[in-house]
């Protein structure tokens, strides 16, 4: 509650690769260019995080909580008006220095000093097409029509035989809580493991490497 999802999508468009914090220092920045207020936490509270190394053209994602209408101590509480100016680009840097700008999309106001919540980057490897076997088999245990909910699949970059999938709803008409869950390719099929509305807890059914390869920090023992 009063908070919304966004995705940090970094590539590297040089020549060489280049090793990125897991979680780089952000500054939200107005539509004149002015910085606004930014204060960034680990998601979950403490996670450890360790740099990622960017090949030539690939890609490292984290999702990021944003506070957006709780308005918190400095923001502004006149009735009905936003908590601070909409930030239209994210500065995303290392050791407090900007480095590349990043549109946010859509602009939005962050309430409570700009508080994002933000996980450990995870590079993206490329997959190759999700079976329609393992579609199948999480939109059966989904239970909702295909077109009321996003679906997202990621692969373990070191093991493929091990899926982590999540979906939640398209928009505010949607109404129903989202959930995560993994998937293991056995025996010639896939199998579900587990299905939580918690991504942060990882059942005991699942190898901490693979966990780890995703980037989530278990918070249950």
């Amino acid at each position: 509650m009063g908070h919304v999802e966004f995705t940090l999508r970094l590539t590297n468009r040089s020549t060489g690769t280049c090793t990125v914090a897991a979680r780089p220092s952000l500054q939200l920045i107005g539509r004149g260019g002015e910085p606004l207020p930014t204060h960034v936490a680990p998601w979950p509270p403490g996670a450890a995080a360790s740099p990622v190394a960017l090949g030539r053209g690939s890609s490292a994602l984290a999702a990021a909580l944003v506070a957006v209408d709780i308005p918190g101590p400095e923001d502004s509480h006149r009735k009905g008006g936003p908590c601070q100016p909409a930030a239209v680009e994210l500065g995303v840097g290392t050791a407090g220095k900007t480095s590349t700008l990043v549109p946010v999309q859509p602009s939005t106001s962050v309430c409570q000093r700009g508080s994002i919540l933000l996980k450990s980057l995870v590079v993206q490897v490329p997959a190759p097409k999700i079976p329609s076997g393992l579609l199948a088999l999480i939109r059966g245990l989904i239970r909702y029509p295909p077109a009321e909910y996003t679906l997202t699949v990621r692969y373990d970059p070191h093991d493929r035989n091990w899926v982590e999938w999540s979906f939640g709803p398209i928009g505010p008409a949607d109404k129903f809580q989202g959930g995560t869950g993994f998937a293991h390719f056995a025996s010639g099929h896939w199998h579900s493991v587990a299905l939580t509305s918690n991504p942060a807890f990882c059942p005991p059914a699942v190898p901490k490497s693979v966990t780890r390869a995703f980037g989530i920090s278990c918070v249950n023992p």
